[in-house]
């Protein structure tokens, strides 16, 4: 007889109660090898000292599947990895066995058994675990598990459940009595399905699931024989479930504090790259060495060795509570030691990319960014085809009506506050204009033609009123609002394919002074393609310095910059956008390349070919897409990275995409730490010389 309960398959079997054959049981149990044979003997990353290494628990393998069960490997195999990398998080050594060798050998020599997704126990691996709960043994069982062992811990099954069906669907593990050892108060654990139970007279729950205020259903019981988790554990926030199932199999095997209370900085981590506190500890030191000012690291750091210290003191007397608390102290000193450990750079740009508006005003964004250090803003204002401002020359975009004028809000809040604002013109592109707009354009022929004769949405550089409009925007800017800078972001074609519209048509034959009898195709792809590869760059370039000489008309003292595609070489074909030659006139006062790779060797090599170009004529502040369309950083550790590979490939500075709530939330508080401790003001090479 094999349990049912297929998670993931409807309808689902529920898990039955064990039915008779009471003889087998103790057959088998007087048969049964009580030596584990095969099991492997598993360790976290750095071993623990050896006269407390041996493991105290064992994690059982869910390799007995049932009938039908083929499909739930991958699930159970997901399982297992939510609890040995919680175990290993936390430096608890333990056994890995399975069901079949418990069901063929018995229960290995350990206190708790852990069973992370176990639907069909036999009746004889039963018997084995029931025997080894009646000789002293705990067991913590997660999700499923045959009625009679799931009694004998003190729960009564009602049946799985999706999480939609309970109402917990994003909801977290609530914690309501928190008075054993390390117990977390909260974990989160994403679950799909959960097993509806309620506790017996002999158990008692202590966590439940929650999605707002208000608890939904039991997550964890607690009995004299054990614990069972309603839900399977993954290794998302794996660090808060290594607390769990460490204060749990504190509560029934307290021996495995000496084990996993860490008293060495071997063993206390990992921190970003590091596997430990030493290895961090060493990076820094390296760090100092070169000049780096990371005093504060450096402080936390040997604050953290010597709480470890104590924690080693405090387990030799089996104070385990004050070694605890010890060692998570240090824990805390060392997670702040790595934020640290990013030196803070007099004179760089610490750059943020934002759209019009800022959540929840453009004052509180920048006194958040004030607060944090940061230097410069380059909000949107404007795309080709629609103003977020009280322009005279574009229509206005409908929130400009609802809330007013976004442009003159972030210029005050950044004056205020003493930010450097940049406004971002999205020059050629017709971003967020109305569909009114883009006929308009259109019926004029100011949008650009594909090869293939299609209309796009793009503005022609080449028609003289989108020309015209481009210099008159500027102009309007920089003599309505009190900025620093100007930045030309989109200033390129969309694409290769464009434009081949009958104005580019007669404009190419006058600058290669011969009629091109296959239009487009000699030009696109036949003998011209090179020419007209160079008649679009210098329709661009032509661009760049009719609206750079406006700006400097206007006033000499706004800044201006460009957002620029990562690879000058290819990007002035496809796009047509020449930036080293804006670099090399003087058109632009700096780049920002949009440098946007979670890689951080492609990092590198684009930040470091970028400088060779530009030559230090201007200075480069990389791009960073924290937020980007095709990048997202989930590590506010490899923004630190960026910076610091920025950096050391001599970019001046960094401007990162861009600003919204998880930017504020997850990554400036961490920078603040290190990369942006101290304040500073960037400063070109043109002010530095006045």
């Amino acid at each position: 007889m094999t349990a049912g309960g297929a998670i993931g398959q409807l309808p689902l079997t529920l898990i039955h109660k064990l039915m008779g054959n009471r003889l087998f049981v103790i057959i088998a149990l007087c048969v049964g090898v009580l030596v584990a044979i095969g099991v492997c003997f598993c360790m976290g990353e750095s071993s623990v000292p050896a006269a407390v290494s041996r493991p105290l628990i064992a994690v059982v393998k869910g390799d007995h599947l049932g009938p039908g069960g083929e499909a739930m490997a991958s699930l159970a195999e997901k399982h297992l990895r939510g609890v040995t990398k919680a175990l290993q998080a936390v430096r608890i050594p333990y056994l890995l066995t399975s069901d079949a060798e418990i069901e063929s050998s018995g229960v290995p020599d350990v206190e708790v058994l852990i069973l992370p997704y176990n639907r069909a126990v036999s009746e004889v691996e039963l018997g084995h675990l029931l025997d080894f709960i009646y000789r002293g043994g705990r067991i913590i069982a997660c999700l499923l598990g045959r009625n009679d062992l799931l009694y004998a811990l003190g729960v009564d099954p009602r049946g799985p459940r999706t999480a939609e069906e309970l109402g917990i669907a994003g909801g977290d593990i609530v914690v309501s009595d928190t008075s054993a050892l390390g117990m977390p108060q909260r974990v989160r654990q994403p679950a799909t399905h959960v097993m509806a139970c309620e506790p017996l007279p002999s158990g008692q729950i202590i966590a439940y699931w929650q999605k707002g205020s208000t608890p939904a259903a039991p997550a964890v019981i607690i009995s004299d024989n054990g614990a069972f988790i309603t839900c399977g554990l993954t290794t998302d926030h794996y660090p808060e479930t290594a607390q769990l199932l460490r204060a749990l199999i504190g509560i029934f095997a307290p021996r495995v504090w000496e084990q996993s209370i860490p008293s060495s900085a071997l063993h206390l981590g990992p921190y970003g790259p590091y596997s430990s506190l030493a290895e961090l500890s060493e990076a820094a030191q390296r760090k100092a060495a070169a000049g780096q000012d990371i005093r504060p690291a450096l402080a936390d750091i040997g604050e953290a060795m010597s709480l470890l210290s104590q924690a080693g003191d405090l387990k030799a007397r089996s104070q385990f509570e004050e070694a605890l608390a010890a060692a998570q102290e240090a824990d805390k000193l060392a997670s702040r030691a790595l934020w640290e450990s990013f030196a803070s750079v007099e004179g760089e740009m610490r750059g943020i990319w934002a759209h019009n508006h800022a959540e929840p005003s453009w004052d509180h964004a920048a006194a958040t960014l004030k607060q944090a250090n940061f230097n410069a803003v380059f909000p949107y204002v404007c795309s080709g085809g629609t103003a977020f401002y009280n322009s005279r020359l574009l229509p206005h975009h409908s929130s400009v009506s609802d809330h007013g004028d976004w442009l003159a809000e972030a210029a005050a809040a950044c004056n205020k506050y003493g930010l450097t604002c940049h406004p971002r013109m999205l020059n050629l592109a017709t971003l967020w204009a109305s569909d009114e707009t883009l006929a308009r354009l259109k019926a004029q022929q100011r949008l650009v033609v594909t090869n293939k004769g299609n209309t796009g949405t793009w503005l022609c550089p080449t028609h003289p009123d989108n020309r015209r409009l481009q210099v008159e925007l500027v102009r309007e800017m920089i003599t309505g609002y009190d900025i620093t800078g100007l930045q030309f972001d989109y200033l390129r074609y969309p694409w290769k394919d464009v434009c081949f519209c009958d104005r580019c048509c007669t404009a190419f034959e006058d600058y290669i002074g011969v009629k091109v009898a296959d239009w487009p195709a000699d030009a696109y792809s036949g003998r011209y393609k090179q020419q007209y590869l160079q008649f679009r760059r210098r329709q661009i370039n032509t661009l760049v310095a009719e609206i750079s000489e406006a700006v400097r008309d206007a006033n000499p003292q706004v800044q201006i910059s460009a957002a620029v595609f990562i690879n000058w070489e290819s990007h002035r074909d496809t796009f047509g956008q020449d930036w080293k030659t804006w670099v090399d006139e003087g058109w632009v006062d700096f780049v920002c390349p949009m440098d946007y790779t979670d890689d951080e060797d492609t990092f590198r090599s684009y930040v470091r070919r970028q400088n060779g170009w530009v030559a230090g004529q201007v200075p480069i502040y990389a791009g960073i897409g924290v937020n980007a369309d095709n990048c997202t950083f989930a590590d506010p550790y490899q923004l630190m990275q960026q910076i610091e590979i920025a950096r050391e490939e001599g970019a001046s500075g960094w401007v990162v995409f861009n600003y919204c709530p998880r930017f504020v939330e997850q990554f400036l508080p961490l920078l603040s730490m290190g990369v942006t401790r101290t304040p500073t003001a960037y400063m070109l090479p043109s002010q530095a010389a006045d």
